[in-house]
């Protein structure tokens, strides 16, 4: 067993090395976002509180939905680390199990740009891979079950790609588990079977079994479940029909209805930059039909959210354009023909283009991760020097560390509490009026140092409202005689009910 680790760690040294370095700078990412107060609400409160109540014996439990993780989201997975919150309940082992999936999602792409174009074509793979905004963006969200999605896709691909088909098959099985909409992946999966590899049997078994599955979720076993008997998230194609089966059959038979509602600007603009830097090259490779389900679910929305480069609904297509992008660079690389040399040089030319130009993502996005405000200190001990048995009322980001109580209400949904503790707003962006147009004054005024720090910071998250209803908030708070303000940093107030 040791000799074989060590036979491993020896041939995949330079992988490893590169996933070494990724893997610290998911992680400490992430613990710099919690600790400096940029995670919200809807980042932690379904995972860490459901969690933290399960190991308290109550099940994946969430009071302000008045229901289970596992029904507003088919999540078994999530009863793997129960027994880590019973251990030492922190959202600390969220984040791990997070970036550990995000290391094996990359493992397989790195393998694959090695396989193909050598030692040299790993390190553009990493160079590429890191500068897909899609798959550094992952980060950034919590444990969605489309990220546990990528990581299985991206070992399918590669058992695929290595002809051990059985293993491939077994995966296609596995992300039935891993969301209810996990069955749209393995119904594409079952296509690629038919299609490419002419499997049929295989693949009208699988894509009959997964359809069965995944429309019993979500049409029947999930809503009998829930509080209003529906599963919410089919509002999200009401424009194709009532029930599931008028939408279905909108699907299915009206055609006309589907290309009217794939084929707007939006959808097309976000399927060109889903397409960069390497999914051009994907055109070219079988592997691309994997993309079908997820696509489908994205373009035949009607919520702007699915499509999204920076939502989590993009996540499964990374490993799809990564390594269908390499393996339809390779073949084309072995065609002299002249138009395939043309797309070869044109696809190569996107990719360094949008290399650069995620630079200054990079700048804009990522950075700020790293920021953390002046009163980080302060502002902890003053979360520290709540009581533990009292009722809080908490603004956004700062509920998330105070999620593992009983009696813990979200500003300003509720000011009813022994105690309220919020941020302040944003000293920067004006609570009222257009933000470009206040910005371009600032800059005009000649704030420039004040306008470049602020963009770079970016402006205060007021979940679950927007900044004109989180003032009338605050205004209320300060207003209000039963509450009188007992602790105060740069950034945060406390009060305390009379």
């Amino acid at each position: 067993m040791i000799k074989t680790i060590r036979s491993f760690i020896r041939a995949e040294k330079p992988i490893l090395i590169l996933l070494a370095g990724l893997f610290a700078y998911f992680l400490v990412q992430k613990l710099f976002r919690f600790s400096g107060f940029q995670m919200h609400y809807y980042d932690l409160y379904f995972y860490d509180h459901a969690l933290w109540n399960a190991a308290q014996g109550r099940g994946l439990f969430l009071e302000d939905y008045n229901i289970s993780l596992i029904w507003m989201h088919f999540y078994p997975i999530m009863w793997l680390l129960v027994p880590l919150y019973k251990l030492f309940p922190t959202p600390f082992w969220l984040f791990l199990f997070h970036t550990i999936l995000l290391i094996l999602m990359a493992f397989p792409i790195l393998k694959l740009g090695q396989k193909y174009f050598g030692k040299r074509g790993l390190y553009i793979t990493f160079l590429v891979l890191f500068l897909y905004l899609p798959f550094r963006r992952a980060n950034f969200h919590d444990l969605h079950g489309e990220i546990l999605m990528a990581t299985l896709l991206s070992w399918l691909i590669y058992y695929l790609d290595i002809k051990q088909m059985k293993r491939a098959i077994l995966l296609s099985v596995l992300l039935l588990f891993t969301k209810e909409t996990g069955f749209l992946i393995t119904v594409s999966f079952a296509l690629y079977l038919i299609v490419f590899q002419r499997d049929i049997k295989r693949g009208v078994l699988l894509g009959v079994v997964a359809m069965a599955w995944g429309l019993s979720l979500v049409g029947f076993i999930m809503p009998s479940h829930l509080p209003d008997g529906d599963y919410s998230y089919l509002t999200y194609y009401d424009h194709l029909g009532d029930g599931l089966g008028e939408k279905l059959f909108t699907v299915v038979f009206r055609p006309d209805i589907v290309l009217k509602t794939v084929f707007q600007a939006p959808k097309i603009a976000y399927i060109l930059l889903i397409l960069l830097p390497l999914g051009a090259f994907a055109l070219a490779s079988p592997i691309l039909i994997l993309s079908v389900g997820t696509f489908a679910q994205s373009l035949l929305s009607n919520k702007p959210g699915t499509i999204d480069i920076l939502s989590h609904y993009s996540i499964p297509l990374v490993p799809i354009m990564m390594m269908g992008g390499i393996l339809g660079l390779f073949a084309l690389s072995k065609s002299s023909v002249k138009w395939v040399c043309v797309w070869r040089r044109v696809g190569k030319g996107a990719a360094v283009f949008f290399m650069v130009v995620n630079v200054l993502a990079i700048v804009m996005l990522d950075l700020r991760s790293f920021m953390l405000p002046a009163d980080l200190r302060a502002t902890h001990r003053l979360l520290e020097s709540i009581p533990p048995d009292a009722s809080v009322v908490a603004s956004s980001a700062l509920y998330v560390h105070l999620e593992h109580r009983d009696g813990l209400t979200l500003f300003p949904n509720s000011f009813d509490g022994d105690f309220v503790v919020v941020q302040k707003m944003d000293p920067f962006f004006p609570a009222n009026g257009n933000h470009n147009a206040y910005i371009a004054d600032q800059w005009k005024k000649g704030h420039k140092t004040q306008v470049i720090n602020a963009l770079l910071r970016g402006e205060r998250a007021y979940t679950p409202t927007n900044r004109r209803g989180y003032a009338i908030g605050l205004a209320a708070l300060e207003a209000n005689p039963n509450l009188i303000k007992v602790a105060e940093t740069q950034n945060v107030v406390l009060y305390q009910k009379k």
